[in-house]
Parts: structure tokens; sequence; C-alpha cells
């Protein structure tokens, strides 16, 4: 055999050569696969890395910041546990001291339970002072003295003594207090005081017309006025002030009773700021009594007194007696009224609305 031969015989077929390239390529191929396969999962486990190195960045960080605020939160809680022991410290203080309060206010309330019982026995001693002060003084006295008292104040200032907020009225401001009190006590209570009468048709009766404060606007609402005062100087001033108004008529009485005026003749009896200033029951009494037998049946005496704690004095023309409802009640029922209101118990200003039983329901006790 040839050489030529020889080596051919040795040397691999083409086909072979062609099936071994075919493999080598195919390992290649897998190897270069697994190549990139692994490169990814290199990269993927850098940027895994990357980001737990981060986030144990951040946790190291978050753990400073954690150590940092335990730090502050144990000095924040010895604070507040030396604020505690402080507090309660104070707090055993301000018990002991309430303890020894409520037992100093326990003494007090004994005090004053006992300076109570002690004003009630002198209020009643003063009471009964009072009364026999009247008796012995007597009305007539009583009513003397306040005409000599009211005519002084007339001339000293008139004005000034029927409304006493201030001293130094002019005539214009003087006036306009009296329609304030007409608007306040009159025009706005027209319901009960007409009970459906015309005004310009209705006889009335001023108790204590003073210097004529409310008269003037009363006699601009109503037919007749007839106007009552206790002193001789305050009627001439109010005479004087309301000239040009004939349907006002002017009476100086006794300060006890109305005894100028005729019976059953009036539709409307009032009196403001006038009995506050009479220490006598038994004189305001009188006055009642009075207005019944002037009042036609149903009619209406709407009055203000003394409602308050203060306590008169025997002679005394300005600080007059005080009542409460149910002395007034028991007033009504002893001359012939009707309690329909009552408002400002306990005040000065204590108001009274009274009207006129008809003449068959009524019959004076003192004949009973």
């Amino acid at each position: 055999m040839s050489v030529v031969g020889r080596v051919a015989c040795k040397l691999p077929s083409v086909r072979a050569l062609q099936e071994h390239a075919r493999l080598t390529a195919v390992q290649r191929d897998e190897l270069a696969r697994q190549v990139q396969q692994l490169s990814g999962q290199r990269d993927a486990l850098k940027r895994e890395r990357d980001e737990l190195s981060a986030h144990c960045r951040r946790l190291d960080q978050e753990a400073g910041n954690a150590r940092q605020r335990e730090s502050q939160l144990a000095a924040e809680r010895a604070t507040v546990l030396t604020d505690r022991d402080n507090l309660e410290r104070e707090r055993d203080e301000l018990r002991g001291h309430c303890e020894r309060l409520e037992a100093d206010l326990a003494r007090h309330c004994e005090a004053e339970a006992a300076i109570k019982s002690q004003l009630v026995a002198l209020e009643q001693l003063h009471k009964e002072f009072v009364e026999r002060a009247m008796q012995l003084i007597g009305s007539d006295a009583l009513a003397a003295q306040m005409q000599r008292d009211w005519d002084e104040r007339a001339r000293r200032n008139a004005m000034h003594f029927t409304n006493s907020e201030r001293d130094d009225w002019n005539e214009q401001e003087y006036a306009a207090t009296g329609e304030q009190n007409m608007r306040e006590y009159i025009a706005n209570d027209m319901e009960n005081i007409c009970q459906g009468m015309e005004p310009r048709a209705m006889r009335i009766v001023e108790i204590g017309c003073g210097a004529g404060r409310m008269t003037k606007g009363l006699a601009g609402v109503f037919g007749e006025v007839h106007a009552v005062d206790i002193s001789a100087e305050m009627i001439r001033i109010a005479r004087e002030r309301l000239s040009g108004m004939p349907n006002v008529v002017f009476h100086h009485n006794n300060g006890m009773d109305l005894s100028e005026l005729a019976s059953g003749q009036f539709d409307f009896a009032m009196s403001f700021i006038v009995f506050q200033h009479i220490p006598s029951k038994a004189v305001i009494e009188s006055y009642v009594r009075e207005v019944h037998r002037l009042l036609k049946p149903g009619r209406l005496f709407k009055f203000q007194l003394q409602g308050g704690t203060m306590t008169s004095a025997p002679l005394s023309s300005w600080l007059g007696a005080t009542y409460t409802r149910t002395e007034i009640e028991d007033l009504a029922r002893r001359h012939g009224f009707e309690l329909r209101y009552a408002h400002g118990e306990g005040m000065q200003d204590f108001w009274i609305w009274l009207f006129k039983k008809p003449a068959t329901s009524f019959e004076p006790e003192a004949t009973r």
C-alpha cells in the first residue's frame, strides 16, 4: 500500500470530522450559554449584594438613631420619674392642705350658721322694734314726717329725688326718663291695663306723681289722669311743668289715703318708685284698700314696691318696707284683689298686678 493510502487510512473521514466539528460547536454553544447564564447570575448577585449593602447601611443608621433615641428616652424617663416624684410630693402636700381647709371650712360653716341664727333673731327683734316704733309714732306722725321730707327734697332738687340716677338733670333728659318708663311699664302692658277700653276714654290715678315725670306720658295716652302726691311742693312743680295739659288733675293728699277721689270711678291705678320709700306696711296697705275703693270691678292696680332684703327704719321716708310674694298674696286677699302677676320678688323693683274682684266675690275680712 502506498504511503498516501496508509495516511488516508489513519486520518478520520471527512464525515467524521464534520460530525466532530458539529459536536464541538454544540458544546461550545452550550458552554457559551452557561457562561452567559453565569454572567447574568453574577450580575444579579452583584445587584443583590449592592442592595443588601445599602440596606445594611440604612439599618446601621437606623440602629444608630435608635440608640440615640434610646438615650433620649432614658433621659426623658429619668425626668418624668423625677416629675412624678415631685408631683406626688406636691399632691401629698395639697391633700394635707385640703384636709386643713376642710377643717377650717367646717369651723367657718358652724360660725356662719351661728351668725345666721343671730341675724334671724336680730331681724325679728328689729321687725318687732319697727312695728312697736310705728305704733308709738303713729301713722299721722309718720305721714307728717314724710310730707316734710318730700317737701324739702322737692325744694332741694325735685328731679334728682324723683329719679336718683343723677343729680344734674335738665328738663329734656328728665322728661326722657319718664317716656322710657312709660314704654317699659305702660305701653307694653296695654292689654292688661285697658282690657278692651279705648285709652282716651279711661280715667286713671297715679299715686306719688312727684314732679310729674311719668304724669306727662300718662296724660298723653289716657283721657283723664288724677295725679296724687304727699308733697305740696312736688305738686306745685308738677303743675307748672304740665300746665299745658288740661286732662291732668293734681291732688295733694295726706300720705295715708285717697279720700279726695270718688269711689268706683277709675279704670286703672298705678304707682312707681313710691311705695319703696314708705316704711310702714300699714300705710301701704291703706293705699291698697283705698285703690280698691276707687277702681271699677275687674280693673287693674299695677304698682312697684321694695322686694329686696333691706330693712326700713322708723320715720324714714327713703327706705321702704319690703314684701314677699306670700305677703302680697295675703294683702290682695284681705282687700278684694286677685294677684294675677308678680315679677321681681327679692329685688328692689318688685312689680305687682292686682285686679279688683267683683263685689259679689269679696267680703272684707273685718266684717266676716
